[in-house]
């Protein structure tokens, strides 16, 4: 949980408060191919946690990291193209109660 706060609060400019459901610990493991040309992909492993916000709190991304963020409802989630999106986060948003 450390090493995810530190980079939220980096990224994001968001502080870290783990949701007291998940009680800091991940909820979630995934392991994923990344795309593109064979001698450039790697494997992901990816430990998801999740965090307590409050809507249209304020994030200050790092420029170098992102070309825009916004924050998304499940509702908007459902409806956008899922391809725009980590392929995990369906099942991801299921272990938490919020799939359809």
């Amino acid at each position: 949980m450390v090493t995810a706060g530190r980079e939220l609060e980096e990224e994001l400019g968001v502080a870290a408060v783990p949701d007291p459901l998940a009680g800091g610990r991940p909820f979630f493991v995934t392991v994923t191919e990344t795309r593109g040309p064979a001698e450039g992909r790697h494997v992901d492993v990816s430990l998801w946690f999740a965090l307590s916000g409050r809507v249209g709190q304020r994030l200050r991304p790092d420029e170098g990291e992102f070309a825009a963020v916004r924050w998304w409802t499940v509702a908007e989630l459902r409806g956008a193209d899922p391809d725009r999106f980590e392929p995990h986060l369906p099942r991801a948003l299921a272990v938490l109660g919020m799939a359809r």
